[in-house]
């Protein structure tokens, strides 16, 4: 089925009228004629589907162009249909595309507040691979001499603002709405990054763009028939960290930044980056069993070779064993010694996939933490494994390690 003929079905599922019914549906009204044009029940997912499916059939349509400027113009196109009872034919989709590609590609800047950071040097703004950090009051007249319309920034926005710095990077896009969507993975990877170099602090400190664990006061109280007691505690970051530490920018932490500024990774490379997001991610969540699994996952995105494998086998987690250990140890009883530990990871992980009322402690989170991280840093930092570019480069490394 052709896109034009996806059209026409909705034109066939969409109704014309007064809407005074209840239960799921979407609606438009054009306010010019007043006429309102709705989707009830499931043909509601069915416009969603379609929408998203013709959104997607563009790369650079999907790469530049809001989701909902696309269902704007397909609303338009059905209500030529339904009620100007206009004959569709391919040229009103073919138009359609060319007037969303008409609209001209534009530089943005996206910002967002950071918390839990400082800036010790206010000279000029950190940059930290694809991401620049500004001191927004110490270094405002940088911002305003490179973004002079932020001063309506000044005037109404930075009051409500909590916190000294803003963190930003470039997109390009025709539309700011996609621009800022685009922006949001973007900046969930400085999050994961973040968390990745600053590791587990008992949530001491913490510096974040999204889910910021502040500092807060927490308040329990015990009442019974023979009187009332109460317990007070605190939680959260408790002091700023500074950027500008050399610490975010070495150990391997530069090879890190590097990479992300830039769209084309070598196989190895995106492998590494995607363990580093589950760390990150697996550091944010509270819960422990969920902090362990993706600690295991991100073990398994770095050497889990078989696409597609639902399970993970007994001979992928020896695989996993092996070159981890070949990895992490210097001689034979370290390499071994690796591997039961590894191993004794993968069995813990199997408990909680079955169901089995294994408790996961907090000493084997910090564990899988610690060996999953020890990899990485010696991918990225040990000379001899930093030039491996292929899952192929790995594996012949593997075997001249333990065959020469």
């Amino acid at each position: 089925m052709s896109l034009l003929e996806k059209i026409l079905k909705l034109v066939d599922l969409a109704k014309v009228g007064d809407l005074h019914q209840k239960g799921v549906y979407e609606s438009f009204t054009n306010f010019a004629d007043g006429k309102t044009l709705y989707f009830e029940d499931e043909d509601v997912l069915t416009l969603k589907t379609t929408v998203r499916e013709i959104w997607k059939s563009n790369k650079e349509i999907f790469k530049t162009v809001t989701e909902k400027k696309v269902k704007e113009c397909i609303i338009e196109i059905i209500r030529q249909k339904v009620i100007d009872n206009v004959d569709l034919k391919q040229r009103h989709f073919t138009q359609m595309i060319d007037q969303l590609l008409a609209m001209p590609v534009q530089e943005c800047d996206v910002f967002k507040p950071l918390y839990g950071a400082m800036l010790s040097d206010i000279e000029k703004p950190l940059i930290l691979g694809p991401y620049t950090i500004y001191d927004i009051d110490h270094q405002k007249q940088i911002i305003l001499g490179k973004y002079p319309k932020a001063e309506m920034f000044y005037d109404i926005n930075r009051k409500y603002i909590e916190t000294n710095l803003l963190i930003g990077l470039k997109v390009m896009a025709r539309e700011h709405r996609r621009a800022i969507e685009l922006s949001e993975s973007l900046f969930q990877q400085f999050d994961n990054v973040i968390k990745f170099i600053i590791g587990p602090t008992d949530h001491r400190y913490d510096i974040g763009i999204y889910n910021f664990n502040a500092w807060s006061i927490h308040g329990s109280y015990v009442f019974t028939d023979k009187g009332v007691s109460s317990n007070t505690s605190a939680s959260g970051s408790v002091s700023d960290l500074d950027l500008c530490d050399p610490y975010f920018i070495s150990n391997g932490y530069e090879w890190i930044w590097e990479k992300l500024q830039i769209d084309d990774h070598k196989t190895l490379e995106t492998r590494i980056l995607l363990a580093i997001n589950w760390l990150g991610k697996g550091l944010k969540d509270k819960n422990t069993e969920n902090r362990y699994v993706q600690f295991i996952f991100a073990l398994e995105s770095l050497f889990n070779f078989q696409k597609g494998a639902p399970l993970i086998s007994p001979s992928i987690v020896n695989q996993l064993a092996e070159i981890s250990a070949l990895i992490l140890g210097s001689n034979f009883d370290e390499r071994i010694d690796f591997m039961r530990k590894i191993k004794k990871l993968y069995e813990k992980r199997s408990t909680i996939v079955h169901g089995d009322k294994t408790q996961i402690t907090e000493d084997d989170v910090l564990i899988a933490y610690g060996l999953v991280k020890s990899i990485i840093l010696k991918l990225v930092h040990q000379p001899e494994l930093r030039t491996l570019k292929s899952d192929q480069d790995l594996l012949n490394w593997v075997n001249q390690i333990k065959y020469s």
